[in-house]
């Protein structure tokens, strides 16, 4: 088992099931579209996994209106038409974040994760970095 499949599984975690493959081409695919490279931790994860549903909980630095937790219900993966809510590429163009700011993952509220695809001091934000 490896490092991932451990952590997914003490998580409690399902894969979405009408999810494609997250293959290397699909992902450079994806990356060309929203003009980013995406970090060599997250491409593993979503080549191993993607698609997740998970209940879980994550400290944040700055507690919210919500409390000092963020809520993940799912990991956004590649996905067929019928689950256009939980498509990256789908969420990355709603979310206009790109290049900088990649959307991951959803919860409660409509909240997001997002990962930052590139350093920008400007706004202060580094590369891998993740936010709520």
């Amino acid at each position: 088992m490896t490092q991932w499949e451990s952590k997914m599984q003490a998580l409690g975690c399902e894969l979405i099931p009408t999810r494609e493959d997250a293959t290397e081409s699909r992902i450079s695919e994806f990356e060309t579209h929203a003009g980013a490279t995406l970090p060599s931790d997250y491409r593993d994860f979503l080549t191993q996994f993607g698609g997740l549903r998970i209940k879980a909980l994550a400290p944040i630095d700055e507690p919210t209106p919500f409390g000092p937790n963020a809520t993940v219900e799912s990991f956004y993966e590649f996905i067929t038409d019928k689950y256009q809510s939980c498509d990256i590429q789908w969420q990355c163009d709603l979310a206009d974040g790109a290049p900088v700011a990649i959307p991951i993952a959803g919860g409660a509220f409509g909240c997001q994760t997002f990962i930052i695809a590139e350093d920008n001091p400007k706004i202060g934000v580094s590369r891998g970095q993740i936010y709520f």
